[in-house]
């Protein structure tokens, strides 16, 4: 097949470097064969798909990064839930008994989104673009093979929305499906920046701005968040956040693909980083030895997407 190693490459690196960098799955969960089956159809799947549509739409960071956000409702609205919890949702310590508007909790919800869209999409794919420049911009997928996968995936996610759901599962069902569509028709209109091909960057800028994000939005959501007032105020403090970040990007030349991947792994590798930190003060063995490795692996990403840029 054509295209196997970079399927194969996006296979590999788009279920590794969200669940198991930032260990919210253990490695001898997330090794298991069901859960990593489910992970390889939850993650890699759509983001093979959001891919062959970010071509077929021509768009670039802000569409892909818009469907990221519509990925990231499918996986925490649909699949995981998470959304709608408080006290039981993920790092419940930073973000749980928030105040719920329509009952979803806004405080995660804003994180998770962003996350996503930046680290389960964006990154993954002008990572894999990088190391394989000559597929980039082509499509891996035929439109009866992006049909059949796009309906399994859909299959899926109707299939968890109705398991343990107990209120009108139709009504949100229909916003849902709304909402999704909504952000992937709004990505067809998002514009490609003209970029400068010969800036090169390297890895070490993102691990700094993210820590600098990270201290950054830990202080908002400490004082913010408890109503519907502080909600608002969060969420456009989350939007400038972002927007801040993306002119950083535009005006220093990150966003040629391979810029952008140096970005997405220097994010990366912040995580690794702090978890690597995390285990050894902890003394989590298991924690630390996977880190280390996710973190070497990191940096041979860098050394191979420098050496495609001097090869181009």
């Amino acid at each position: 097949m054509k295209y196997t190693k970079p399927i194969f490459t996006l296979i590999l690196i788009t279920p590794f470097l969200t669940e198991l960098l930032t260990y919210n799955m253990p490695i001898n969960v997330f090794f298991s064969p069901i859960p990593f089956l489910c992970l390889i159809i939850i993650y890699w799947l759509a983001v093979l798909i959001l891919r062959e549509f970010s071509i077929i739409l021509n768009t670039w960071v802000i569409g892909i990064f818009i469907s990221g956000i519509a990925y990231g409702i499918y996986n925490e609205w649909v699949i995981a839930k998470t959304l709608f919890m408080t006290n039981t949702v993920p790092i419940a310590e930073s973000y749980g008994n928030y105040h719920l508007i329509l009952w979803i909790n806004f405080a995660f919800s804003i994180f998770i989104l962003s996350w996503h869209a930046l680290h389960s999409v964006l990154f993954p794919i002008v990572i894999v673009d990088s190391l394989y420049p000559n597929f980039k911009n082509k499509r891996f997928l035929s439109n009866k093979k992006l049909i059949i996968i796009s309906a399994i995936v859909l299959w899926l996610g109707i299939f968890s929305f109705f398991t343990n759901w107990t209120s009108q599962p139709w009504i949100y069902l229909i916003i849902f499906i709304l909402i999704i569509t909504s952000l992937i028709g709004i990505s067809k209109y998002t514009n490609k920046p003209k970029l400068n091909l010969e800036k090169k960057r390297n890895w070490i800028f993102p691990v700094l701005l993210w820590i600098l994000f990270i201290i950054i939005y830990s202080l908002l959501l400490h004082n913010l968040g408890k109503n519907w007032v502080q909600i608002y105020v969060l969420f456009l403090s989350a939007i400038i956040i972002l927007f801040g970040f993306y002119k950083i990007l535009k005006t220093k030349w990150w966003l040629s693909s391979e810029n952008l991947a140096l970005f997405g792994i220097g994010s990366y590798s912040f995580h690794s980083i702090f978890n690597i930190i995390k285990g050894t003060i902890e003394v989590k063995y298991d924690l630390l030895i996977t880190e280390i490795i996710l973190l070497i692996f990191l940096l041979f990403l860098i050394f191979r997407i420098r050496k495609q840029k001097t090869l181009n």
